[in-house]
């Protein structure tokens, strides 16, 4: 802890526990900048580095709703 926030990792936000990851106000690392816009971004990284931690093969994946629906239609066409 660090001025009331947990020191997290600035590429995974994994924290010093392993497998534990934070995001957000919660979270602090060198040069954070605290915006709004960062902690979305940062829960989108912490939670893509969860999964990798539980499923190593699992692929990094930012996807955002333009990039799901694409898929969900491809799906669908290919139905």
């Amino acid at each position: 802890m660090q001025r009331n926030q947990i020191v997290s990792d600035q590429t995974t936000l994994q924290t010093s526990i392993p497998g534990v990851f934070a995001a957000g106000d919660i979270a602090t690392y060198p040069a954070k900048f605290k915006l709004i816009a960062n902690g979305a971004g940062e829960a989108v990284t912490a939670v893509n580095h969860a999964v990798q931690y539980i499923d190593p093969s699992a692929r990094l994946d930012a996807g955002h709703s333009t990039t799901i629906m694409e898929k969900r239609e491809k799906t669908a066409a290919a139905v």
